[in-house]
């Protein structure tokens, strides 16, 4: 069995400084403004089509959620929120999410060195209280045999369970409730369900020796900021540093047990834990998964495999950003790049 450790998912807020409500106002100055062009030329805008240049980095526009303006780089590495500085003032103004790409592609620790010490350097304090952390385990075992009598909790609060499946085989289970859950799932039925996501995890989990028809599940505590004060844990460098106890402490306060040593429901926590979630306890590392990254071209490279739905909506918003800018768009332009193109691939017919 094979063990890969890691961070799957990373919320965190960054407190400002006296520079942020110079940026926020430079954020809806740059939005109002793109709408108003678009507006003169008649076209109906949408959040996407909007973009703010941060530090020349761009940044496509998601829209607002939570009171605040949520921002994804074009990697599909982060998401950053800002909010009204005026508004809501007992909460910080800047919101970081870390996606997939950015995680398992550019790396962990690179991407926070990218986040935090360049990009928004200029206005934060170097604060950065945690709101979600996703501590998780990659695991060459198949546990579609489990069900949720298998599972046992200290806590009352832990004790909600739901599967997801059939009769003789989960494919999703959660044990528990935010602000502290386990989620149990099927990883390779979840690749293939999800294309965009496969080629970013199988080149990841190639680099790290596993192999594509070994089963995969991914074992995984969801912890939000009440679970971590719990332990008086609150910035970000104070979390990183106790990541492997988190995970380990929280397998012992759910555990996967042999059903057979249940001998009566009120002492259900003398039953057995089972050899395989020990081993699993045991082999959480977390330092191999802080150096990882894989190469920025092969990200960058993945990232454009268009299937002809993707290729038609890039095609539709080039041609657009093209007629906004009173460039000479015209279907003969488009014939003569077309046949440029096949030059270049060297493409003979």
């Amino acid at each position: 069995m094979k063990v890969l450790s890691g961070i799957d998912s990373l919320y965190y807020f960054c407190e400002s400084n006296n520079n942020y409500e110079d940026l926020y106002n430079s954020i809806i100055n740059s939005l109002e403004d793109q709408k108003e062009k678009l507006k003169q030329l008649g076209i109906q805008t949408k959040p996407q089509d909007l973009f703010y240049n941060l530090d020349e980095i761009p940044l496509q526009h998601l829209g607002k959620a939570e009171g605040f303006l949520w921002f994804r780089d074009n990697n599909h590495f982060f998401k950053l929120g800002f909010k009204d500085p005026k508004s809501a003032v007992n909460m910080h103004n800047i919101r970081v999410q870390l996606l997939a790409n950015g995680i398992y592609g550019y790396g962990l620790k690179n991407i926070l060195k990218f986040i935090n010490d360049d990009l928004l350097k200029d206005f934060t304090t170097g604060y950065y209280p945690v709101t979600r952390i996703d501590l998780n385990a990659f695991v060459t075992y198949d546990f579609s045999f489990i069900d949720k009598s298998m599972f046992v909790t200290r806590k009352q609060n832990y004790a909600t369970i739901s599967e997801i499946g059939s009769s003789t085989k989960i494919q999703t289970l959660y044990v528990g409730k935010p602000p502290f859950r386990l989620r149990i799932y099927d990883k390779r039925l979840e690749l293939i369900q999800n294309k965009k996501k496969f080629d970013l995890m199988d080149e990841y989990f190639s680099k790290n020796g596993i192999k594509k028809k070994q089963s995969l599940f991914n074992i995984e505590f969801e912890m939000h900021r009440a679970h971590l004060k719990y332990y008086k844990l609150d910035s970000l460098e104070e979390v990183l540093k106790k990541v492997e106890m988190l995970f380990k402490k929280a397998m012992d306060d759910i555990r996967l047990v042999d059903p057979q040593t249940i001998s009566d429901q009120k002492n259900r926590y003398r039953a057995k834990t089972l050899l395989v979630w020990k081993q699993i306890q045991e082999a959480y590392k977390i330092n191999q998964f802080m150096q990882n990254s894989l190469p920025l071209e092969k990200i960058k490279r993945k990232r454009y495999q268009y299937e002809l739905e993707e290729f038609k909506q890039e095609f539709k918003a080039l041609t657009k950003k093209g007629y906004i800018h009173d460039l000479p768009i015209s279907i003969d332009l488009f014939a003569i790049y077309y046949e440029e193109m096949k030059k270049d691939l060297g493409v003979l017919r």
